[in-house]
């Protein structure tokens, strides 16, 4: 390192003033400055005729007049608002931006609720489909049954009917027998007991 290079606290201790003070001065360019990798890393250093330079460089206004305490009040004002502009800028930026994020989690939210809404819909058709399905297979299994017992009802009542024609078969027959041996025995009376029924 040269002779003639100066560290931020030796300059900020030639100039009398802090030692960010000299920093910012060198960030706005008002005092040049090289970098030289340090103990902890790039520093600034900064030459003597820099220094020598920058001492004619007063950092604050001098006062031509001495002022009252209102002056200071209103000047202490129009300082802090100078101050403030920029952060109630940043507030109002910020607030914009949550406003827009706001917005753009409503419609998020918005959308997510129509998704899962249409998913509920789809799954209760879905659902409506599977009964509609189980319903008609139950009613196709009850024709059949229907079907099955139908079949049966009709073979019995044929099968009872068969019956009943043979009863009526079977009662003609045993009248026509009946019939014919009252004949034969009435043709085995006598021709006396034929006419007085003794």
């Amino acid at each position: 390192m040269s002779d003639d290079l100066l560290s931020l606290d030796e300059a900020a201790e030639r100039l009398g003033v802090h030692k960010e003070t000299v920093r910012r001065r060198i960030r706005r360019g008002e005092i040049k400055a090289e970098k030289i990798n340090g103990p902890f890393g790039e520093q600034y250093f900064v030459p003597e005729s820099e220094i020598r330079t920058a001492q004619k460089i007063v950092d604050v206004i001098p006062v031509a007049k001495e002022i009252t305490p209102q002056e200071f009040i209103i000047l202490l004002d129009q300082a802090t608002k100078r101050a403030i502009q920029p952060l109630q800028q940043q507030i109002e930026t910020l607030q914009q931006q949550y406003i827009q994020a706001v917005e753009t989690l409503k419609n998020q939210h918005k959308q997510d609720m129509e998704a899962l809404n249409q998913l509920y819909h789809q799954n209760a058709i879905e659902s409506l489909k599977q009964e509609v399905v189980a319903t008609r297979e139950e009613n196709k299994k009850l024709r059949t049954e229907i079907a099955l017992s139908s079949q049966e009802t009709k073979k019995s009542l044929e099968d009872i009917n068969k019956s009943t024609n043979e009863i009526k078969d079977w009662a003609v027959c045993s009248t026509k027998d009946l019939t014919a041996r009252i004949g034969t025995i009435e043709n085995k009376k006598s021709w006396y007991q034929r006419i007085f029924g003794r």
